[in-house]
């Protein structure tokens, strides 16, 4: 689902650092316009589930597309449950961000933009969507803690 001229996000080594005005100046001009879920999968084979047996896993990646008057940014997540080694559960969620934009994204700016702002808009859309699939699941409900920039985590 690429548009003519945007990739999916290059790994940190492929691109050159971004001048740090550069980019802020690139964020002061954004407007978030509109999030949705663009996919979404469950699989849970074993029904319900005990989380304070089960260790959790989520990783991430991010893609971006170019638009008339701006770019949609799709931020995917895989979380998946487990006991002992054994994959007892798994979701599968990515969510669609518009901004506005009068400059245009390039893949320098998306370099940094999938580390620290991008997981700051679509994090609290994972939380709630996990909770709510949890519920559904018939597992008790999980809060997962806020998403942080420029902290290390506590574990």
């Amino acid at each position: 689902m690429n548009a003519a001229g945007s990739n999916p996000s290059p790994s940190h080594s492929e691109t050159e650092p971004i001048d740090p005005a550069i980019y802020n100046a690139f964020i002061g001009q954004i407007e978030l316009s509109s999030i949705w879920l663009s996919s979404s999968s469950i699989e849970n084979p074993g029904g319900p589930g005990n989380l304070s047996e089960v260790s959790i896993d989520i990783a991430g990646n991010a893609r971006w597309e170019s638009v008339e008057d701006g770019f949609v940014a799709f931020q995917a997540y895989d979380v998946t449950f487990k006991e002992s080694d054994s994959e007892v559960a798994g979701i599968s969620v990515t969510f669609g961000l518009e901004f506005k934009s009068e400059q245009a994204m390039t893949d320098e700016l998306f370099a940094v933009f999938e580390e620290v702002n991008l997981p700051v808009n679509a994090w609290p859309y994972l939380r709630a969507f996990l909770s709510d699939a949890l519920g559904r699941m018939g597992w008790p409900p999980l809060t997962l803690p806020a998403f942080k920039t420029g902290t290390q985590s506590p574990s």
